[in-house]
């Protein structure tokens, strides 16, 4: 019996090609393809299945924007709906995979109710803490409610990190559920491998690429370049979008030509490249222990690894021992960057002139997708 992955979105996210979650939809499904899985895109919003090979743009869901708050319920009442309609008609050959969405009554009564597909889940936060520090009050309530019974009722959880896996377990109440630690990959062959800079010693280039979010922690390494009296110039190279804080403008209106910040907003295909070509290091996520989260396994700090750019982080990432050389740890609190401790850091990464072509190597065995599918394979045809 060959089984059927359908992958269910809802109004949680926004998926276009301008989106990380877009890529790793496709990617997904598209190597479950490839290792004999038939798999379809179900679109809960419009109530369509969606192909893989032929969604792209078809994919445009809603984004999750609470000031508009009546416009969502509303969404979410017809997501929620569709999704229970769904479900009762599939049959065992059917796996229905899908994120964790917001836990609702509907949700809660349709998993409930007695069906004969599967249901898996996918877990990438804390979500309670996730709720609390984004001031998500009503979703707090929620899920303290409904969020225990709903994955007391799923056939198996998937969740990104270690830490993850343990919390959501436990909130199951039902220690026998199957649960699985696959962390998240990485198209590799879609990305370009960088060109090694020269560095002199003079002059550092730092990358970061992500929306300027609480979590990504970029006013750590901000305040850390203020406090910064080396010798070296300083220039963060800052590709994404978000509100500007008055840390931000600080930094950037500084007078001191040693230091410097670019935005570039948005960025794509060879201008982003080109940036890749320049920076010596690349920022990962200095705040993950904002929303709780000790672990992660971000899609950016992936994608650095792809194209061969050695990155900090301050949280640990299961994919990366504690013996992987490209990677700096700094620690996991509120404090700033040291500055200092990443200028010694390229230094003695750059008298590695193949860093690169080791870590895309390194990716393309750990990291792509390809291998991460393979392990969900298995876990999927155990359950």
């Amino acid at each position: 019996m060959k089984i059927k992955i359908i992958f269910i979105i809802d109004n949680s996210v926004e998926l276009s090609s301008k989106d990380p979650l877009y890529n790793k939809c496709i990617s997904q499904l598209s190597n479950l393809k490839k290792i004999e899985f038939d798999t379809l895109i179900y679109n809960a919003e419009i109530n369509k299945f969606l192909s893989i090979d032929n969604c792209n743009e078809k994919i445009k869901i809603r984004k999750n924007t609470f000031n508009r708050y009546f416009n969502y319920i509303k969404n979410k009442i017809i997501c929620d709906m569709n999704m229970y309609k769904l479900i009762s008609i599939l049959d065992e050959k059917n796996i229905v995979y899908m994120r964790y969405p917001v836990p609702t009554p509907i949700l809660f009564f349709s998993f409930r109710k007695k069906r004969r597909c599967k249901i898996i889940m996918e877990f990438q936060s804390i979500e309670f803490l996730e709720f609390k520090i984004n001031h998500l009050y009503i979703l707090m309530l929620f899920e303290l409610i409904f969020g225990n019974s709903i994955r007391n009722k799923l056939d198996g959880l998937v969740s990104v990190t270690n830490q993850i896996k343990e919390y959501e377990s436990l909130k199951s109440g039902d220690l026998n559920i199957p649960n699985i630690y696959i962390g998240n990959g990485v198209n590799v062959d879609s990305l370009k491998m960088r060109s090694v800079p020269s560095y002199s010693g003079n002059e550092m280039h730092i990358l970061c690429v992500a929306n300027i979010n609480p979590w990504h922690g970029i006013d750590r390494l901000l305040h850390g370049i203020l406090l910064y009296a080396g010798e070296v110039n300083l220039v963060l190279h800052i590709v994404g979008d978000g509100n500007i804080s008055n840390s931000f403008k600080k930094i950037s209106e500084c007078n001191d030509t040693s230091k410097k910040v670019i935005f570039h907003g948005y960025l794509t295909g060879s201008k982003l490249d080109n940036l890749f070509d320049i920076c010596h290091i690349s920022m990962g996520s200095l705040g993950m222990h904002r929303i709780g989260l000790q672990e992660g396994t971000p899609l950016k700090t992936r994608e650095y690894c792809s194209r061969g750019i050695p990155f900090f982080i301050s949280y640990r990432d299961p994919d990366f021992d504690a013996s992987f050389p490209f990677m700096l740890k700094i620690p996991a609190d509120d404090s700033p960057a040291n500055v200092g401790e990443i200028i010694n850091f390229v230094k003695k990464i750059y008298t590695d002139k193949k860093h690169n072509e080791k870590m895309r190597l390194y990716a393309l065995n750990k990291l792509d997708w390809s291998v991460k599918m393979k392990q969900l394979k298995l876990f999927l045809n155990d359950i």
